[in-house]
């Protein structure tokens, strides 16, 4: 049990860390390092709200599918090649939409970095 806590542990930390790596990559067209570093950039400061956020994406991903399976077993209808696919769909949005919540993460790094800078502009300007 402490071993699979030991590695839950830094797979986590590391997750969150690392969390914004495909907007650095695709919206910067950083490289692999430099993209790892600038993702631990816009996540400092908002490692807890993007942990929390994707624990509750999780969650609901999960209720979603456990409710489904119910209504899967309970409905007939939905064991067909249909009812797969819808049931597919909503999981899908489901994922696009935590995708969708680490862009805004990412831009809301961005442009704190951007006022620091420009806050640091004006005082050696006002100096």
């Amino acid at each position: 049990m402490i071993g699979l806590i030991a590695l839950i542990v830094p797979v986590i930390v590391f997750g969150v860390r690392f969390s914004l790596i495909d907007e650095a990559v695709v919206l910067e067209g950083a490289g692999i390092s430099k993209s790892r570093a600038r993702s631990e950039e816009l996540v400092r400061g908002n490692s807890w709200e993007i942990l929390l956020t994707g624990l509750v994406n999780l969650g609901v991903m999960i209720l979603v599918a456990w409710s489904l399976g119910i209504m899967e077993v309970e409905l007939p209808r939905l064991d067909t090649f249909w009812g797969n696919v819808q049931v597919n769909c909503l999981l899908d949005i489901l994922t696009v939409y935590l995708t969708c919540v680490l862009f805004l993460f990412y831009c809301e790094g961005r442009n704190r970095r951007r006022r620091s800078r420009q806050m640091s502009l004006t005082r050696s300007a006002i100096l």
